[in-house]
């Protein structure tokens, strides 16, 4: 039985698709890839695509590995809408890399995770590719009981307002909302303890 070789995190901004990209890679014992979509574009003709060839080989070096490729949608835009020779080259290249025809006997293995915000804005045959396709949705409320006891409990924080109140009180918010919520709340604490 073959394994996954291609996923794709997407939903709101702040949802913790990164986490869940290093999460996987720690539970594979991989090495681990955070590729930042900047350092693989470059205004040189042909220079990205050697770029993702040349991190596809490293992967395939050091296997088992996990590619983490963040705001994939940035590196990927839909064909045919006017894009540039070097923007066809990048998607050709990534289809032949997420495909893996020439590593289909290899015992290399490598998965590719990519994060998008946006999955509209994904190239179709980029889109096809992915074997899996992973919704992570904004936190529900026993999510964001855990989120806010991380931030505040487990640091020695108390707070005079209730736990459901707070849970009750942050829906509709991203995980990294509730976090920036329980820093700005800890530094006004600091703030009127020591002015």
């Amino acid at each position: 039985i073959d394994a996954w070789r291609t996923v794709l995190f997407h939903g709101p901004p702040g949802t913790g698709k990164t986490l869940l990209a290093a999460a996987t890679a720690g539970s594979l014992d991989a090495t681990f890839f955070n590729v930042k979509v900047s350092n693989v574009l470059s205004k040189y003709f042909g220079e990205s695509t050697k770029l993702i060839s040349a991190l596809y080989e490293v992967a395939r070096r050091m296997s088992p590995a996990v590619i983490f490729l963040d705001e994939f949608e940035s590196l990927t835009p839909p064909r045919g809408g006017g894009e540039s020779g070097a923007e066809r080259r990048i998607v050709s290249t990534l289809l032949a890399e997420l495909d893996g025809l020439a590593t289909k006997d290899e015992q290399a293995y490598v998965l590719t995770l990519g994060a998008t915000n946006l999955p509209w804005l994904l190239d179709a045959a980029i889109l096809s590719r992915f074997q899996k396709r992973i919704f992570v949705p904004l936190p529900d409320a026993e999510a964001r009981r855990s989120i806010l006891d991380i931030h505040l409990a487990r640091r020695g924080h108390k707070s005079l307002v209730a736990a459901e109140v707070l849970v009750a009180r942050t829906e509709g918010f991203s995980g990294r909302e509730i976090e920036q919520l329980c820093q700005t709340a800890i530094t006004h604490m600091i703030q009127r303890a020591n002015p």
